[in-house]
């Protein structure tokens, strides 16, 4: 999850070219499939790697660590919203 990230956030790599590099690196997925765009992309705004969970359309602080930190999340978001 933080590789997605890094590299989104600092590589300027997009979903597409991220799944297509995990898929030639063998990166294995939660499924055992291959990497998509819309599966790169759907993590990326997900705020569950933030250590929070959405509900009703609303976003509320969880009970597990945050696997990304705010401000590489805020920016990503950024990033997605420009795209």
């Amino acid at each position: 999850m933080r590789r997605i990230f890094d590299l989104y956030a600092h590589s300027k790599l997009g979903a597409a070219r991220i799944a297509k590099l995990f898929n030639l690196e063998r990166v294995p997925t939660k499924t055992g499939g291959e990497w998509r765009e819309n599966v790169v992309s759907t993590i990326l705004s997900n705020p569950l790697v933030t250590g929070k969970v959405r509900h009703n359309q609303e976003v509320f602080p969880g009970l597990h660590p945050a696997i990304v930190d705010e401000e590489t999340f805020a920016a990503v978001q950024v990033r997605l919203k420009e795209r």
